[in-house]
């Protein structure tokens, strides 16, 4: 992560966060803001597996905000679901009881409807365009307007991975997916997106999706590489396809009221932390992620399968009922902004 020798100002984004921060709780008096002899300890948890993209971004914020403050704000990070599932981690954000999650944007869509917008299937078609759309100031504002009214405030976006299908069989097109189970996170718009493909969907515990596709209860995974690696998902499914069908993240949020704890100045270093942490990512995905990818060739013998364009669009003109159902739930002013707001950046 890019050091920084003096703390980045910008008036108008600082207002724009502190204005919608004071209606849960309120900020403490200087006495009582984190010192390094009285730090803060907060605690960050998240779905994703020691070494994987995300694990690394919250090393680098974590690292960079210890030393920006001297030590007055301190982490314990905690990947792969050690405190919870991803529903108990959000539940944990939301009532206080864990400081900070990086939670997936199908969770976040069970408090917030609008963030549907973000996975609707091959809209964000590509890894750069995700990360203008996240990068964009236009779109953090929409976001702490969204989150700060559930108690949580938005930091960032620390991960970007396009998502394919990890299986037991060659899949090339939405007709060879038919029929397949497919493990699929939670959130009911990946079902919806799954069944317009014709294939059936199971959510499956993270822990427990290797056993399930060994025993052929699943036989496919909604998933990437580097997953496929690390939990060794890859000696039971020999074959990914890159549909790229989404593009998965996990912003980061904190607790409303941790965060009015906090100094005016801790505030602006943890803002600058998640605007660094996705510069960190994004120039950090593509190596390690050729990295996973050569791991599965040589080590777990997969095939990798790229579609052409042709099928690709196949992908997509099934995908269209998604679409319309979720004009609806997502609510049409944001929708219809979003839409436009990602065209632009095309």
């Amino acid at each position: 992560m890019k050091r920084i020798t003096s703390l980045f100002v910008a008036a108008v984004l600082f207002a724009a966060v502190m204005t919608g921060c004071g209606g849960k709780g309120k900020s403490g008096g200087q006495a009582s803001y984190p010192t390094p002899d009285k730090p803060i300890k907060l605690k960050m948890a998240y779905d994703p597996p020691p070494k994987e993209v995300t694990d690394l971004t919250a090393i680098e914020f974590k690292n960079f905000v210890e030393e920006k403050t001297n030590g007055a704000l301190q982490f314990e990070l905690y990947p792969a679901n050690q405190l919870g599932s991803m529903k108990q981690m959000l539940d944990g954000v939301l009532s206080g009881t864990i400081e900070i999650v990086l939670s997936p944007w199908n969770m976040l869509t069970t408090i917030i409807p609008e963030m549907n917008a973000m996975i609707l299937p091959f809209n964000i078609d590509t890894i750069e365009l995700y990360w203008k759309v996240v990068g964009g100031q236009e779109f953090r504002d929409r976001m702490n307007a969204l989150t700060q009214k559930k108690g949580i405030v938005y930091l960032g976006t620390p991960n970007g991975i396009c998502r394919g299908l990890i299986t037991t069989k060659p899949v090339r097109t939405p007709e060879d997916l038919r029929g397949l189970k497919v493990r699929v996170m939670d959130g009911p718009i990946y079902t919806d997106m799954f069944n317009a493909w014709g294939a059936g969907t199971s959510v499956i515990s993270f822990a427990e999706i290797y056993a399930a596709m060994q025993q052929g209860v699943i036989e496919a995974i909604d998933n990437n590489p580097d997953i496929g690696v690390l939990m060794k998902l890859f000696e039971v499914g020999k074959y990914f396809t890159f549909t790229n069908h989404i593009m998965h993240g996990c912003p980061m949020v904190i607790n409303q009221d941790v965060w009015n704890k906090l100094s005016p100045e801790q505030q602006q270093i943890m803002i600058q932390a998640g605007k660094d942490m996705e510069e960190f990512s994004y120039k950090t995905y593509i190596p390690v992620g050729s990295g996973f990818e050569d791991i599965a060739e040589k080590d777990f013998g997969v095939t990798f399968i790229n579609i052409d364009s042709a099928t690709r669009q196949r992908w997509i003109d099934m995908a269209q009922p998604v679409y319309t159902k979720y004009r609806g739930i997502i609510g049409s002013e944001y929708y219809d902004w979003f839409m436009d707001y990602v065209d632009k950046l095309r």
